[in-house]
């Protein structure tokens, strides 16, 4: 069957608002709307120059071309990726519990969106309140079966159950969901501040790459699996890695590290980069010391302080390794941004 021919129909299996390409390919498949052997070839016949990123077929005229007639416009424009640096395809892990258990409690099959393969989203805001991310753990995993996957892992884990998503200092139930609400608006608050003032170039003092260096510094890992990491990357739940290495320590860089990051990681650094540019008020990071609960950190609650933990939790050398990268990524300008927190690295 040529895809040409394929029995596609947008009034029985419309895209879902922000959903992926690969997803409502996904969706076909599983809703037997195409052949998948036949939309397996067309995926294959297009792919080559993509690096393996079936969303990224969206901008293939040559792909989207089979499904236009489906669509008051291009289906191009229907499934164009955010132009903001995104997760890699293999490692667009991270989703919303809530939009998939939406998915499915609408009656169809969960979708994968756009917004979740933006580099650095913790929340999404497509919620009364903002909903914490989660990563898919499951790694056998591909664009057919992927968001069914999440949404199993997720209703079959403790995480469906419990109601915060931190450690809190509160012993009411009642208080701690007050609390776990507004740490998440902060959390999304910064989110936004970023990926809108700061992007756009709105704000003098801070570049998008300066601020996405700062969160890098504090979410910082050994590329060579050491137990050194960021801040950001220590505070909730640290990662696992060797006792002792006799390895010099190594950044992962910039991007790995947004792809790997879990998101209450990214959160931890969101609150930070919102402190530091007073996005987040002094007596909201107050708040944020007082109600969460760290084994082994007291909150920073001011851009000195920030800057104080940041080093420490980096050992010298690792400090070092990180300062060495923001002079090779970072303009002169963008280095005396966030001189507050590196220092001169030259």
């Amino acid at each position: 069957m040529m895809v040409k021919d394929m029995p596609v129909c947008s009034r029985l299996l419309s895209p879902i608002y922000d959903e992926t390409l690969s997803s409502w390919l996904a969706r076909l498949v599983l809703g037997s709307f195409v052949d998948r052997t036949a939309i397996q070839a067309h995926v294959k016949a297009h792919l080559l120059g993509m690096s393996g990123d079936i969303d990224a077929l969206a901008a293939s005229e040559s792909f989207t071309q089979q499904f236009d007639a489906f669509f008051n416009v291009r289906s191009a424009s229907v499934f164009r990726l955010p132009e903001t640096p995104l997760l890699m395809f293999d490692s667009s892990t991270v989703y919303c519990p809530e939009c998939l258990c939406d998915d499915v409690a609408s009656n169809h099959a969960p979708a994968w969106r756009r917004s979740w393969r933006v580099q650095a989203t913790a929340v999404c805001f497509l919620h009364e309140s903002p909903v914490l991310l989660k990563r898919v753990q499951e790694t056998r995993l591909n664009y057919v079966n992927k968001a069914w996957v999440a949404f199993e892992e997720y209703v079959g884990s403790p995480a469906m159950r419990l109601q915060v998503n931190f450690a809190l200092s509160s012993s009411s139930s009642r208080v701690a969901l007050a609390e776990n609400r507004f740490l998440l608006r902060l959390i999304a608050r910064s989110q936004q501040w970023l990926n809108v003032q700061v992007r756009r170039g709105n704000i003098p003092e801070l570049s998008f790459s300066a601020a996405r260096f700062l969160m890098y510094l504090w979410l910082w890992r050994d590329a060579r699996g050491g137990l050194v990491s960021g801040f950001a990357s220590q505070y909730f739940r640290p990662f696992s890695g060797r006792k002792s290495t006799s390895y010099r320590s190594q950044g992962l860089g910039v991007d790995t590290v947004f792809d790997e990051a879990e998101p209450i990681h990214l959160g931890v650094a969101y609150w930070l980069l919102g402190i530091a540019y007073g996005v987040i008020s002094k007596h909201e990071a107050e708040l944020i010391q007082a109600m969460t609960r760290s084994t082994t950190w007291f909150f920073p609650v001011d851009r000195a302080e920030i800057a104080e933990r940041g080093r420490v939790a980096l050992d010298k050398e690792a400090f070092m390794v990180a300062r060495k990268e923001a002079s090779e990524q970072l303009s002169a300008v963008e280095l005396e941004q966030i001189a507050w927190a590196i220092g001169n690295p030259t």
